[in-house]
């Protein structure tokens, strides 16, 4: 069982730590997680080891405007623009829900992709990472990512909380800032800091929910060119409009359940 009791735990770990008691058995490992899903615990010796094995999935626009698709082949070509007026406060009461699992998901989250369902249990543990394909008309922007489950009962199971959210202008170097170029088709690289630890089922899907962050109890990036904090509505101007293009791809580090059991 997954269940723990932190402070017997906790004192375990002192005792090894300060009186040289063995090292506690939950511990054993540099990387000690709990495996939602399998409600067991996980240990890896390094993120590498456990992020050495991943699936990739690339963004694939519907044509009928339904959920769009995560596939594992490139798209011959995809396009799909989503645009979004910072200066429309007519959502300012929105946040999203704070419920784990969710009987559909809230459309501010931006454009939704979904995996077809897995034939077999996949074992979905490690940061998200990838990098998206875009042309953009500003010079900066926030975005949020999201994963869910999909089961086959038809719940949204999140998959880490809160959302991923990052300013693009700082995706490639944490201290200097990097503006993105206007008009202009780029690939930005990007890796979650939360880890996903989840056995996802046979029958399930991964959905994801990718969308700029326009929240108004948070910092809002208008997508000009000066510090994001001196920035007013007043600097908002055209309403910021991103192209998604077919080079977009997530990973997400995980095993089929019988590739883990043969370890």
């Amino acid at each position: 069982m997954a269940r723990i009791d932190p402070n017997d735990v906790r004192y375990a770990w002192f005792a090894h730590a300060l009186q040289e008691a063995e090292r506690p058995a939950i511990l054993s490992a540099q990387v000690n997680y709990a495996l939602a899903g399998a409600n067991e615990w996980r240990h890896e010796p390094s993120l590498a080891a456990l992020e050495s094995s991943a699936l990739r999935f690339y963004l694939s626009a519907s044509p009928n405007g339904e959920s769009h698709a995560l596939v594992a082949e490139k798209p011959a070509s995809m396009s799909l623009t989503e645009t979004v007026d910072l200066r429309d406060r007519t959502d300012v009461g929105w946040r999203p829900a704070q419920e784990l699992v969710l009987g559909e998901i809230q459309s501010q989250g931006g454009a939704v992709f979904m995996t077809e369902p897995f034939d077999e249990p996949v074992d979905a543990a490690g940061r998200l990472r990838g990098e998206l394909d875009f042309t953009i008309n500003k010079y900066d922007v926030d975005l949020v990512v999201m994963l869910y489950e999909l089961t086959s009962d038809g719940e949204y199971v999140k998959l880490f909380e809160p959302a991923f959210s990052f300013r693009a202008s700082y995706a490639r170097d944490r201290v200097h800032r990097r503006l993105l170029q206007a008009g202009v088709r780029q690939q930005l690289p990007f890796q979650s800091e939360r880890m996903v630890g989840r056995q996802l089922a046979a029958g399930s899907r991964l959905v994801l929910t990718l969308g700029i962050n326009k929240r108004a109890d948070q910092q809002i990036n208008y997508g000009g060119t000066h510090d994001v904090s001196e920035e007013s509505i007043d600097d908002a101007g055209a309403p910021t409009r991103i192209r998604w293009h077919e080079g977009s791809f997530i990973e997400i580090p995980a095993q089929r359940r019988n590739q883990s059991e043969a370890r």
